[in-house]
């Protein structure tokens, strides 16, 4: 057992694990203490790579040969597990991802420790540090062009890719035995004719995983298409919301202004106290209406002088808070979507509730350093979402028609995205606070 035969066991996990990274960052949500879990997990990788000499003690006889596949595949699945213990995603996605990442990581071992180490230049082995940072150089030459080409679609596909059932965790099991069955092949074909000078194998091994890359992509680009036009075509059913909401806020402004009529009629025959009472109800109206629009956007003041009448209706206390901050580079149709859903979602709730005191909703626009912050705040009643699933979490939702709802949270979240922002969900406290951040001038 050498330095140099440690290096060489240790890459395998290590590269694995950084290939994996490129992949599920940009895709899947980071569950809590996720460095503690991480450095965990990798410890215990590179623990069970190096077990490798007290089990096997030879490189070149094994102690148990028969048992030495079974050895290289253990570890990919060591990966998948830590995989699942730092993200926040599901089985089928991890294995998707995990295939990824060993055809990914595949192409850096053919080229480096088998094509240059091992053929071209031998020498290399003798020099450890120079063998490590060659391979870390290799590593950073082969992933950061992979990961600038899955990063914008794993983006896109808004943490979901497959849902975990058991046809699709078995299918993407088998999947992934096969990949590992042919590049083993490989491995196991280059290494014979490798003392003659053959490397043709390499091309074919390289090809192969290439291949991979190029189907997954596919998959995924597919995959995330599907989902935004999911999300697009959910968009415009909820069109007929919007519309059923708007009828029922002119419904209202048509009746204020049928018992104005009434009541100016009645007021020429009223008492002065009765005139004084009306008078006072009047100036409270035009106050409650005035103290909503206050702000220099009119999508904002549109939309509360809306969801605000609506909500008088429906005896709702919406208070608003909107410092000056320059939103202009926020479109309007991602911007009224996006208000528009969060205060939505927060009427809906508050309405289930019978006592007043809990149908309260608080609406804030600020500027937070080089951010502007969005949050609604209403009363809630359940467990605890952000100590059970995490704050990226997004609550499923509760109504029995499941696919023509549950999307407006999905919608916040994909505008606040675009915009290089962030959705964070807390249930603390009792109370629902949903809150974006988005970089101003994004």
């Amino acid at each position: 057992m050498t330095p140099v035969l440690i290096f060489e066991e240790l890459r395998f996990p290590l590269e694995l694990f950084a290939a994996m990274l490129i992949f599920l960052v940009p895709f899947a949500e980071k569950k809590p203490r996720f460095l503690q879990r991480i450095s965990l997990c990798m410890a215990l990788c590179c623990l069970l790579a190096i077990s490798y000499f007290p089990i096997f003690q030879s490189k070149d006889a094994p102690r148990f040969p028969n048992l030495l596949a079974f050895w290289y595949v253990l570890i990919p699945f060591a990966v998948l597990c830590c995989a699942k213990v730092c993200f926040d995603t599901g089985w089928c996605n991890v294995l998707f991802l995990l295939i990824l990442a060993f055809a990914t990581q595949i192409i850096v071992y053919v080229v480096l420790h088998e094509t240059i180490a091992r053929a071209l230049f031998p020498s290399l082995r003798e020099h450890l540090v120079l063998y490590i940072l060659s391979a870390a150089l290799c590593c950073l030459l082969v992933y950061l062009p992979v990961w600038k080409v899955f990063r914008r679609p794993l983006h896109l596909a808004d943490h979901t890719l497959f849902e975990d059932d058991a046809g699709s965790i078995v299918f993407y099991l088998l999947l992934f035995a096969l990949t590992i069955v042919s590049i083993f092949y490989c491995q196991n074909t280059f290494s014979k004719n490798l003392k003659s000078g053959d490397l043709s194998i390499t091309l074919v091994e390289l090809s192969f995983s290439i291949f991979i890359l190029i189907i997954e992509y596919s998959l995924l680009r597919s995959r995330s298409l599907l989902l935004q036009n999911a999300l697009l075509e959910q968009t415009l059913r909820s069109s007929d919301r919007y519309y059923e909401m708007s009828r029922q806020t002119v419904e209202i402004i048509n009746r204020k202004c049928h018992d104005l009529k009434h009541q100016l009629k009645a007021l020429q025959m009223a008492s002065d106290d009765e005139r004084e009472a009306y008078i006072q109800k009047a100036q409270k109206d035009i106050l409650f209406y005035q103290n909503l629009v206050h702000s220099d956007n009119q999508v904002i003041n549109t939309i509360l002088a809306e969801k605000g009448l609506f909500c008088e209706e429906k005896n709702i206390s919406l208070s608003c808070s909107v410092n000056h901050v320059n939103i202009d580079f926020i479109h309007v149709t991602d911007l009224y979507a996006m208000l528009g859903n969060a205060i939505d979602n927060a009427i809906e709730y508050v309405s289930q509730f019978d006592d007043e005191k809990m149908r309260v909703i608080s609406f804030s626009i600020a500027g937070a350093r080089d951010s502007v912050s969005i949050q609604v705040i209403n009363p809630y009643e359940g467990p605890d979402l952000t100590t059970a699933e995490g704050a990226g979490f997004l609550p499923k939702t509760t109504k029995k028609d499941t696919a023509n709802h549950g999307f407006g949270l999905s919608s916040i979240r994909y505008v606040a995205e675009k915009y290089h922002g962030h959705m964070e969900i807390s249930t603390a406290d009792h109370l629902f606070t949903l809150q974006v951040l988005i970089p101003i001038g994004s």
